[in-house]
Formats: C-alpha cells, sequence, structure tokens
C-alpha cells in the first residue's frame, strides 16, 4: 500500500501518503487515534535521505 507510492519526491509527498494509510486504518478501526497521531508524527520526523 505505502511503498508501492515510492519513491517518494518529497517528504511532504510521503507524509501525506503515511496520513493517508493511517487514516483508512483509523476508519477501519485497524488504530486507535492515538496510534494514527504517533504513525503520522513519526513520518513526519522521518529522515528520507538514505
Amino acid at each position: 500500500m505505502l511503498w508501492e507510492q515510492a519513491p517518494f519526491t518529497t517528504s511532504g509527498r510521503f507524509v501525506r501518503a503515511v496520513r493517508a494509510l493511517a487514516d483508512r486504518w483509523l476508519s477501519e478501526v485497524l488504530f486507535t487515534r492515538t496510534e494514527r497521531d504517533h504513525v503520522v508524527a513519526a513520518a513526519v520526523g522521518a529522515n528520507l535521505k538514505g
């Protein structure tokens, strides 16, 4: 789901993709709101340069 969209050309695109997936999982009750927020925060702080 997420990595099929890679490579992410910007961190913003990565964060948007993570947020969309996390929101989906929240709506499917696979994540709590807190878990969703933690995952999105980790995406925001991720170092994509590798």
